[in-house]
């Protein structure tokens, strides 16, 4: 069983208290030693709830972090050599110790009354650099790249609006063909699902120029 100083269920409670629109990145275990997961959920607590049928030990919320994809994909880049498959990953005490205290963080920043998290990359900016992955994979990075201005969020608006002009069997072919790899490579349904979305607006953007 995990040991009492994770809080991963107490931080829960606190955000769902707090935010407007809440979305997690969540870590959780069975018995101590076992391996983790970190996976994205706006309802952690059904989210585990599917995961745990399928699970005949019980599953322990160690962390719970606000957050989005791209905070998820970057844990996920932190655990890279710990991959067993999909979102599971063997125990790493560094790691753990990493989240727990990141969630500390936001749990202290938080504004009252705000309904808006504090975000992770100014908690800490020097975490979620990855010069490799911008040389390696510049489309990723971008889709992962934190906090956009308001012009760009304008861009994607303008972008958003000019969708219905785009050809629905191209763009159908696209997003299908990313939800199958993705599902061909281990990950879980919801998150080939996010990837599904993800090809969706690359798909969009490229045949509505």
């Amino acid at each position: 069983m995990p040991t009492p100083h994770y809080k991963g269920s107490e931080h829960l409670r606190l955000w769902l208290e707090r935010l407007s629109e809440p979305s997690f990145v969540y870590v959780i275990q069975g018995e101590s030693d076992t391996p983790i997961k970190v996976g994205f959920a706006h309802d952690v607590e059904r989210r585990i709830a599917g995961l745990q049928t399928g699970n005949p030990a019980e599953l322990h919320l160690l962390h719970v972090l606000p957050g989005d994809p791209r905070l998820e994909w970057f844990l996920h880049r932190r655990l890279k050599g710990a991959r067993l498959r999909g979102e599971w990953f063997s125990p790493d005490q560094a790691f753990l110790k990493y989240v727990s205290d990141l969630a500390e963080k936001m749990v202290a920043a938080y504004v009252e009354g705000s309904g808006i998290a504090p975000h992770y990359v100014d908690l800490d900016p020097s975490g979620f650099t990855c010069q490799e992955d911008q040389k390696r994979n510049p489309i990723k990075v971008t889709y992962m790249e934190p906090r956009r201005s308001e012009a760009e969020r304008r861009t994607e608006r303008e972008a958003k609006e000019k969708r219905g002009s785009i050809t629905p069997i191209l763009l159908s072919l696209g997003h299908e063909a990313e939800f199958t790899r993705a599902q061909r490579e281990g990950y879980d349904r919801e998150r080939a699902e996010r990837l599904r979305v993800a090809a969706y607006d690359r798909f969009a953007e490229r045949f509505a120029e």
